[in-house]
């Protein structure tokens, strides 16, 4: 067994946590096209509305499911799984309810999408140069530093989005910085490594010599969504493998509080407040302070989230909900992540529409929550008192 001490003399980066800089970092979801944008059609907008409670959509979904499995234990070839989806995707069609954003509904006359709320500048393609450069500009009125892009694979619209974004950056010359929140390989069970390496290693071979991407220690900075999927030893495993490609990083592994996997990463974050159950002040304070501990106790970068609220009933039956309460909610969470003194904090979300968690304009709120922003995060920084 390779002792904790031998792990950080082969793996880790040595970060001096004096020298990072307080970042906040805001999850940015950049899957959504439209047929008058670059990608020429609907995509994320027109959500399906997935029910566990319909019998018939349940049995389809388990068995989707269970064939994603197989294929990331490579118990079935790619071709045979591609054919077996379509098979239940036709299955779907007559169960699966979609949102049709051709559609114009209810009495404010919107289109029908799948998300809680409705952009303010209407719906728009994420991979429009036009649009990256508006949330460039809203984002340094909002205090962000960093955008994370939830980035699913190479060629997916998140690849094209990122890069996109990558190019306008560089060519505004904007501070606002892009990193990413590495997706996908963990669902399912997992990727088999050899996967999940060629797909880290594409995202560094691309994106490590950005001007515009996030560097500490002329180190690209990359986050993994639900790291726990892999044990200790297979990220081991996976940064040696990367590291003999010449592919190194600065890794932040998510949701991943505990000591044992220290040892591999440079630092752990949380995506939302809702990964502690039951949420709660009292509870999130609880669980934000032991987590920040073990960073501390451990040398480790520590990003704590914040969120205005929840709701995905627009795409998820019965669904979640954590009410904003006018505000309340963002000023709970950001209260208890700062009461930590984290590195970093990270904004759940950008633009996550599908779960209500934006803090991107809205009808409904207009840019209240983009205000309320950069005053915490101006606190946050030191660069101002908050009013009582």
């Amino acid at each position: 067994m390779v002792s904790f001490v031998k792990f950080d003399q082969e793996i880790k980066n040595k970060i001096d946590l004096n020298s990072v800089p307080k970042l906040v970092v805001a999850f940015y979801h950049c899957w959504y096209g439209t047929p008058s944008g670059p990608r020429g059609k609907w995509e994320h907008w027109n959500h399906p509305v997935f029910d566990n409670a319909t019998p018939k959509q349940k049995q389809i979904l388990a068995s989707m499911n269970e064939l994603r499995f197989k294929l990331n234990r490579e118990e079935i070839l790619e071709a045979e799984f591609a054919e077996k989806i379509k098979i239940l995707q036709k299955e779907g069609e007559k169960v699966i309810p979609v949102h049709d954003p051709e559609k114009i509904i209810g009495p404010e006359e919107r289109r029908d999408i799948g998300a809680a709320h409705y952009p303010l500048i209407g719906l728009y393609d994420s991979t429009d140069p036009d649009l990256l450069k508006y949330h460039i500009k809203l984002a340094e009125s909002a205090g962000v530093d960093v955008l994370a892009f939830n980035w699913w694979g190479q060629g997916d619209i998140t690849d094209v989005s990122l890069k996109t974004f990558c190019e306008v950056a560089e060519e505004i010359n904007t501070r606002v910085k892009a990193t990413a929140l590495i997706d996908g390989y963990c669902w399912h069970g997992g990727y088999p490594l050899r996967k999940s390496i060629e797909m880290f290693s594409y995202f560094l071979e691309n994106y490590r010599d950005r001007k515009s991407f996030l560097h500490l220690k002329d180190l690209p900075v990359i986050m993994f969504y639900q790291a726990r999927v892999y044990s200790p030893d297979q990220w081991r495993n996976i940064r040696l493998e990367l590291r003999r490609k010449g592919l190194d990083g600065v890794f932040l592994g998510g949701e991943c509080f505990e000591d044992q996997y220290s040892p591999v990463f440079e630092g752990i974050q949380y995506y939302s407040p809702l990964s502690v159950r039951p949420f709660s002040e009292n509870r999130l304070r609880e669980e934000y302070a032991r987590s920040a501990m073990i960073c501390k106790n451990n040398g480790l970068i520590v990003g704590l989230a914040v969120m205005p609220g929840y709701d995905d009933r627009q795409v998820r039956f019965p669904g979640t909900v954590v009410a904003r309460r006018n505000g309340e909610c963002y000023h709970m969470t950001w209260r208890v992540a700062m009461e930590q003194n984290p590195n970093w904090i990270m904004i759940c979300s950008w633009n996550e529409w599908h779960e209500g968690s934006e803090i991107e304009p809205s009808v409904e709120y207009g840019d209240y929550y983009i205000r309320l922003t950069r005053e915490y995060a101006d606190k946050f920084k030191g660069l101002l008192k908050l009013k009582s």
